[in-house]
């Protein structure tokens, strides 16, 4: 984008042309670049989030909804769940 710029200073005049929001990169892979307004940072791991609960995390644990606590709880079991694993 590019705005002129005027200015008059003592009857003269002068016009500038100034680029606003020049991006350079230098690299042969192309990329794309957005810009405007963004929201605050979110969380970035599993464990940072509220509604999850990784107190009893193990290897091989998955995530089961508890209905109770509202929250995603870290398991190895499964209690209540109907698994169809097809015919063979």
């Amino acid at each position: 984008m590019t705005t002129t710029v005027v200015v008059d200073k003592n009857t003269t005049v002068t016009v500038r042309e100034q680029t606003v929001n020049t991006v350079v990169v230098r690299d042969e892979t192309p990329r794309t670049v957005i810009t405007g307004i963004m929201g605050p940072p979110g969380k970035t791991t599993v464990s940072g989030l509220e509604d999850v609960d990784v107190t009893s995390l193990n290897p091989g644990s998955i995530l089961v909804y508890n209905t109770q606590t509202q929250k995603w709880i870290s398991t190895t079991l499964l209690n209540q769940q109907t698994v169809d694993s097809g015919q063979y």
